[in-house]
């Protein structure tokens, strides 16, 4: 059996004022050809991912909501992946996105959750991102993580070799949480394969690596 274990599959660009729903909310989408695609590839599973980027762009990547409808209407080819920024953009705790994940998780409507810090302008280790990982902790799911640099125009360039240690300090305080980086953190993708000697909880993923050609002996 192949999983796709990293994929924003059906999950497009929306302004937060403009966020689907649910799969009826999507247009033109040819399910059953999607699926006979993927049967000729011998996929049976797609996690498809979220991605909440309110904060520098004001927009997601789909919408939790479509994530956790995508799961339950396709049980068995879809399983939904909710994302979360910890901070809203006046810097304070995310409250509405701790109890709408906190909902999903404790539904059983979503498997696992996704965070960027890249993305928004925050660190890995920010304490106010610590009740989402208590949270995956309790309902047994893991946290994707992204941490490869976003291009240029997305905002203030992080510093990968310090993300990386960020994420060491969150594995240490979490060992009981499955972490997925995704990319392989590239371009730091021995100093990953470091500490995943180190730390079990530490998984990883390829997605993208392949077409990136100073990457070719990973």
């Amino acid at each position: 059996m192949i999983i796709d274990a990293h994929s924003h599959m059906l999950q497009d660009f929306h302004p937060c004022s403009e966020l689907p729903q649910t799969f009826d909310d999507l247009e033109n989408i040819d399910v059953d050809g999607l699926c006979k695609g993927l049967d000729t590839f011998g996929v049976e599973n797609i996690l498809t991912l979220s991605q909440e980027m309110t904060r520098v762009r004001n927009d997601w990547l789909g919408s939790n909501e479509l994530s956790a409808d995508l799961q339950q209407r396709f049980e068995g080819r879809f399983t939904g992946i909710a994302s979360f920024e910890p901070l809203t953009p006046a810097e304070q705790f995310n409250g509405p996105r701790f109890e709408q994940v906190r909902k999903l998780l404790r539904n059983r409507r979503v498997k696992g959750l996704l965070i960027t810090p890249p993305y928004g302008n925050f660190q890995l280790n920010d304490r106010r991102a610590y009740p989402f990982y208590q949270l995956a902790v309790e309902c047994d799911v893991p946290v994707y993580v992204h941490l490869v640099q976003p291009p240029d125009e997305w905002g203030e360039p992080f510093n990968p070799p310090k993300h990386l240690c960020t994420l060491e300090q969150v594995v240490e305080d979490f060992p009981a949480l499955r972490f997925n980086i995704e990319h392989m953190a590239q371009p730091r993708c021995e100093d990953l394969l470091e500490l995943m000697a180190q730390h079990p909880n530490i998984w990883t993923d390829i997605t993208k690596l392949l077409v990136n050609p100073q990457l070719p002996h990973y």
